[in-house]
């Protein structure tokens, strides 16, 4: 979905390094909590246990990696941080009027695309 009217007032994640677990944690987090409030209810129910599995494998991957613990831990502790706000998350998607217009809606994962189908390029999704 794209909000043209919108107006971003911080630079994302471009003050933190690539390789920082500070910013694994909030990427994982953040994601998480993004889903939760944003899906429709039946999506959500899909979506969340195949989001966790994935996490998992994220997790396990970075365990093989120089210093990768600290990745491994901040996505766990992401993990619990999403599910201790859930109470939080459930008032604030009440507030989010869920629109019917789903126009720019992705019908397949991007890591399927890009994994599977060998799609690189964004403009060809």
């Amino acid at each position: 979905m794209v909000e043209p009217k919108s107006v971003v007032y911080h630079v994302g994640g471009g003050t933190l390094d690539t390789g920082s677990p500070f910013k694994t944690h909030l990427n994982f987090r953040n994601n998480l909590k993004m889903l939760f409030k944003n899906l429709p209810l039946p999506s959500l129910f899909v979506v969340i246990p195949i989001r966790l599995l994935l996490d998992a494998v994220a997790a396990i991957t970075f365990l093989k990696q120089k210093n990768g613990f600290f990745h491994f831990f901040a996505i766990v502790k992401a993990h619990f941080a999403f599910y201790f706000s859930i109470p939080k998350l459930i008032s604030k998607r009440q507030k989010i009027s869920q629109k019917n217009n789903l126009l720019g809606k992705m019908h397949w994962s991007i890591l399927y695309k890009n994994k599977i189908s060998g799609i690189k390029c964004f403009s060809d999704l």
